[in-house]
Order: structure tokens, then sequence, then C-alpha cells
């Protein structure tokens, strides 16, 4: 009783998926609610995922596929979305919010501003791509499942 958890994750380490450590944090927030778990849980990534973001940014933003959304509340910076526009379809690969501005739902908002402005682009379809967050079913998603294909020689 009364400990911290702090947990900090590199985004270099090829020993070790960097999702993982952000998907436990996710399901403990899930069973012990988000006011209980945050008393004693703090997730902290290291910067170095900065520079993949703005390589992925350079990469594809001259060929009007990037999409970088934010939503503000108050002048500061509530939410924020990072995805890609290909073949008719919006496809949102990752997302965060400020938890101070939480009781506004900015992350929910902001999606759902970014299925707005995918339906005004002419798309056809909004992905939320993998991962069994529960946000993603309250805008209607199906449950897919995730394979891994490993080729030998």
């Amino acid at each position: 009783s009364g400990g911290k958890l702090i947990v900090y994750e590199g985004f270099s380490d090829q020993t070790a998926s960097s999702r993982n450590p952000i998907h436990y944090y996710n399901r403990v927030t899930g069973v012990m609610g988000r006011d209980q778990q945050s008393d004693f849980y703090r997730l902290f990534m290291v910067p170095g995922m900065e520079i993949f973001f703005r390589r992925l940014g350079e990469a594809f933003c001259a060929d009007g596929v990037f999409r970088l959304t934010f939503i503000e509340v108050g002048g500061q910076l509530a939410a924020g979305t990072i995805g890609f526009v290909w073949g008719g379809t919006s496809y949102l690969y990752n997302s965060a919010f400020d938890r101070s501005w939480g009781t506004l739902a900015p992350g929910m908002v902001l999606v759902g501003e970014d299925i707005r402005l995918a339906i005004e682009e002419g798309c056809g379809g909004f992905d939320l791509l993998k991962g069994d967050y529960s946000y993603k079913y309250r805008f209607g998603s199906h449950p897919r499942a995730v394979k891994r294909l490993v080729v030998t020689r």
C-alpha cells in the first residue's frame, strides 16, 4: 500500500516492443479506473518518439497523406491525433489527450472531428486500426484479429 509505479520506455530498443508498456498501462487503467490508477502509476515515453513522428510527417506530408489534428481548450492543447488518408479511407494511427481536460473528453471530441473531416474529404471509411481500446467501440468499431506471419528461408 502506498507504493508508486513509474514506467519509462525508450523507442530505440530492438529487443522489446514499445507498445507493450502502453498496452499494459491502458489495461491497468481499464481495470482500476483512471482516478485510482493515476494515484500510483505513471507512464512516460521518452522523447525519442518525437523524432519518429517528425520523420513520419516529413515522409508523408508532401503527398497529402499525413493528417495531424489538435483540439484546444481555453487556448491550451487538449488532444491530438495522427492519421493518414489513403485509397479513400482515413486511418487513425495515434491519439493522445491531456488528462487534466479528461472530463471534457477532448480525445473523443477530436476523433469525432477527424471522422467529420474524413467525410468532407470524400473518404468512404474511417479505420481506427488495431488495438482493443474501449473508446473505439463507442465509434462503432468491431474487433479484428491481428495475425503474425513469420517467413523463413
